[in-house]
């Protein structure tokens, strides 16, 4: 319950409380944000040592950061206000003290953030509230130099190419300047033709950015229209750093950044510039995406939040069912409007599933901090998100009532949705199966297949096969989006299917043979996964090895003793060579 205000002969001391309130919130992020820069600027040392499992431990330790930071300023604040812990008006001089107070820092979008996710752990607030919360979209604000580095005109001659190459902040010796050049020059030659001629203005990031094997050069080339996007990926060999592609194909560009991959470690300052810079280069990408590649997911789902609702304020009613079958886990529903999937556990399962709701968020949370090698769609977590009613149809109304009760608060003008996962929308492959010309078909397959093998590089299992459970993305990829069945992979038994001693046992309804939980028998993938006689062929003919409990096995003993799993972020043709060994445990 709120607390009284204060009496006005108390101002002095609601004026204190509040300068001291927001002096310990802004000093714990300030902890924060200094200890996520310290883990994000080990990546380079991870990258020159090739000490790639090092770096996977980084990425955890980063991502458990922000919540004990959090807890820990939340406590203090309690002990601090005692009973006015709960007082409105004192919030709202807070709130005040802490816009002056973080007014002169680049970064105060994420302090901002922050704050709220005080606010709204001690208050409980369902929804926003404006008087003690920061909800307006922030100005354009650019932070002066530092963030990127300006290299004059493109010059693709082999003495320009050599020195840009040098003067780059590469964590370890480049293997030959001069081949490398010569290998940057003949693909930009390729890819940008007559653009060269223009001689366009080249800044860069000042920063690298790493993720998993790789580091990356970001650039973008001024033209008439605005920028175009450059990438350079760099892999570092036992003979040094090799530049392994150039990609200026926006699409690809933009895969980089993208939803279904691990966020990259980069010491940015500030964040937002950035964001605006690859903003520039990949104008379409969704600045909540951006945030959340860099790690920022926390600021990636209040700049969601704030497009999710700008996009249904103007819509009725298109807030339908979303899902091509029923799943018996999650309620699942979307609209048009925004491209993305709400999804919420159901008050009951499905006969066939064992899990519980807490195993479910698990399995999410899990997810979440696991290697997602482009395959995982990344899924943001929302307690309390209110939603227009107006935006939802009648009959979706009717279905949420009845199956998930427990988990949704209908009002008058609001819908109210207690816990909800949201995702980007991307198309179910079993639909796509269905609706697609042979050739597309086969490609999709085929990918489903390699997504299949990728996800078990990880050390993940995806439990249930079936095409209902994967999609495709805008780019033509196969992503899993269905989590309550993942498992990790050395929780796995896999065994050979036992041969029948006699017919009978071959007919049986029921396996003649035990089977304890956690074995997986691969051999019968084909009866599982759902496929039409001739996608099924074309799976095994691509993909054969998955029906084989030994490489199954292969593969398990392969990640347990810490191998890393190479999944290349763009199209194997931007290679300007064959791989070269990184390190002798990739694969």
């Amino acid at each position: 319950m709120t607390k009284p205000g204060f009496a006005k002969d108390n101002s002095s001391t609601l004026g204190l409380l509040a300068r001291i309130t927001a002096r310990d919130i802004a000093g714990a992020f300030s902890v924060y944000h200094t200890e996520f820069a310290r883990i994000s600027r080990r990546a380079a040392t991870r990258f020159a040592a090739r000490d790639f499992s090092g770096k996977q431990r980084d990425r955890s330790e980063r991502i458990d950061l922000y919540e004990p930071a959090l807890q820990a300023c939340l406590d203090e604040i309690r002990l601090k206000l005692n009973t006015h812990a709960l007082d409105i008006d004192l919030w709202q001089a807070i709130k005040g003290r802490y816009a002056r107070l973080i007014r002169p820092i680049p970064d105060r979008e994420l302090y901002k953030t922050f704050y709220n996710s005080i606010t709204r752990r001690l208050f409980n607030t369902v929804g926003t509230r404006p008087e003690i919360e920061f909800v307006e979209p922030p100005p354009p604000y650019h932070a002066p130099g530092g963030t990127y580095v300006f290299h004059g005109e493109l010059d693709v001659s082999l003495d320009w190419l050599i020195e840009f190459l040098c003067h780059l902040p590469l964590p370890a010796p480049l293997c030959n300047p001069t081949i490398e050049a010569r290998f940057v020059a003949r693909e930009l030659r390729h890819q940008w033709g007559d653009f060269l001629d223009a001689h366009p203005p080249i800044e860069r990031l000042s920063e690298l950015f790493y993720r998993n094997l790789r580091s990356y050069v970001v650039l973008r080339a001024a033209h008439a229209d605005g920028y175009r996007p450059l990438v350079l990926a760099l892999i570092n060999t036992s003979r040094g750093i090799r530049i392994e592609a150039v990609v200026t194909e926006p699409r690809e560009v933009s895969a980089l950044f993208g939803y279904t991959r691990s966020y990259f470690h980069a010491d940015l300052d500030p964040v937002a510039d950035a964001v605006d810079f690859i903003s520039s280069i990949l104008p379409a990408k969704p600045r909540f995406e951006l945030y959340t590649s860099l790690g920022r997911a926390k600021q990636g789902k209040t700049e969601r939040y704030r497009e999710l609702i700008a996009a249904l304020s103007r819509t009725t009613g298109t807030i339908v069912d979303a899902a091509a079958e029923p799943g018996m886990v999650m309620m699942v529903f979307s609209s048009p409007a925004y491209p993305a999937v709400f999804k919420v556990l159901r008050d009951r399962f499905g006969p066939a599933k064992s899990i519980t709701h807490e195993g479910v968020v698990k399995k999410y949370e899990y997810v979440f901090k696991h290697d997602r090698a482009g395959r995982l769609i990344d899924a943001q977590e929302f307690r309390e998100l209110v939603l227009p009613r107006h935006a939802f149809s009648a009959s979706l109304l009717e279905d949420l009532i009845h199956t998930i009760s427990r988990r949704i608060d209908i009002r008058a003008s609001e819908v109210v949705l207690h816990h909800v996962y949201v995702e980007r929308r991307v198309r179910p492959l079993n639909v796509f199966l269905y609706q697609a010309d042979s050739r597309a078909r086969r490609a999709a397959v085929h990918d489903f297949g390699q997504a299949i093998k990728d996800l078990a590089g990880t050390g993940l299992f995806p439990g249930d096969l079936f095409p209902k459970n994967f999609g495709l993305t805008s780019h033509g990829r196969v992503v899993l989006f269905d989590y309550d069945d993942v498992v990790p992979l050395d929780e796995c038994r896999f065994r050979d299917l036992p041969k029948a001693r006699y017919p009978e046992e071959a007919l049986a309804a029921e396996p003649w043979f035990s089977v304890e939980p956690g074995d997986i028998f691969p051999e019968e993938f084909s009866h599982f996964w759902g496929l039409d006689r001739e996608a099924n062929s074309w799976l095994l003919e691509a993909h054969g090895e998955l029906t084989d409990p030994c490489w199954w096995r292969a593969i398990q003993a392969h990640t347990a003793k810490g191998r890393i799993n190479d999944t290349v972020p763009y199209h194997r043709r931007r290679r300007l060579r064959p791989p070269a060994p990184v390190m002798d445990t990739a694969i």
